[in-house]
């Protein structure tokens, strides 16, 4: 009988990327992958969504009532990442979440994805090329694992097709054999924010984009793009111990703050941070006082 559902069971290629070049060259943007290109693995456990978002307009005439013809305008995806962080990984979130320096460590360069999976037992590509990051996030609890995702505009994708078509003998990332972080891995109080150390028990850190795109007549998907924005948020449950956090956050006051990921490996520091609110409540029972932190910072730096 012949395949007729296809599930995580039949992914050949894991999500994996290659980096087009830096955008000060706007030839790298969406480029064909050169030959013998080696592939990284996009995260320690990669599960990714991608979906085709297609642009048409409708020509409708009088005396019918339904349309006459649907012409395709424009072309483009959008791709969604959630995975577990290990140290191979660290060059990735750093991409997506350090200000764009002119470089190819950062989202001053687009990205090439590749995965594959068997349909009707054939194995199957689809290439994404012309990527960049529209958001980026790290959550870490009390109890887990390190968890990242990302989302990325996908500005040149290619159909499925049953042969990669690449170039010469590429390389293709196999399964990592790191370990994932997990919270215990920041070592004791990692959380600083205005020179205090705080015990929590939950951070997050997001960090969003808007892009600029060459969206000329003529072309159905974007000739070029490049980041024109940059938002940097976050979040702690913080076990309150002074009045520090509730002062700094009526006065508005503008501080640094830095959140170890992995002890001597990751650390993220913020300049110009600011909490916006501060919620904390006291119940009858036994819990632990937990001050919410949400705050909103100029910068962000991973190192």
């Amino acid at each position: 009988m012949t395949q007729i559902v296809s599930s995580q069971a039949d992914v050949v290629k894991k999500l994996q990327y290659y980096n087009e070049g830096v955008l000060s060259t706007p030839a790298n943007f969406g480029k064909t992958i050169p030959d013998d290109t080696t592939f990284i693995q996009a995260g320690k456990n990669p599960t990714w969504n991608y979906s085709d978002e297609i642009t048409a307009e409708e020509e409708k005439n009088v005396g019918t009532l339904t349309r006459s013809d649907r012409v395709v305008t424009r072309k483009r995806g959008t791709l969604s990442i959630t995975t577990n962080i290990s140290d191979a990984d660290v060059a990735l979130v750093k991409y997506c979440m350090n200000a764009p320096d002119t470089t190819t460590a950062t989202a001053d360069s687009s990205l090439a994805f590749l995965f594959s999976f068997k349909v009707a037992g054939t194995e199957t590509f689809r290439i994404l090329r012309g990527c960049l990051p529209e958001s980026a996030s790290i959550n870490v609890s009390n109890t887990g694992f390190v968890e990242f995702t990302a989302t990325f505009a996908v500005y040149s994708p290619a159909d499925e097709v049953t042969s990669h078509g690449l170039g010469g003998t590429p390389v293709f990332a196999t399964q990592s054999t790191n370990t994932a972080w997990s919270h215990s891995d920041s070592g004791s109080n990692p959380f600083t924010w205005d020179s205090v150390t705080y015990p929590e028990m939950g951070f997050s850190i997001d960090v969003g984009y808007e892009h600029t795109v060459l969206e000329s007549s003529g072309d159905l998907t974007i000739q070029w793009a490049t980041i024109s924005q940059r938002t940097i948020s976050g979040s702690a449950s913080v076990f309150k111990k002074d009045s520090l956090l509730q002062a700094d956050t009526t006065a508005g006051n503008k501080i640094t703050a830095t959140r170890v990921l992995k002890t001597s490996t990751l650390t993220a520091s913020f300049t110009e941070a600011v909490i916006d609110t501060n919620p904390y409540s006291v119940s009858a029972d036994s819990s632990a006082t937990i001050e919410e932190l949400s705050f909103t910072a100029k910068e962000l730096a991973l190192a």
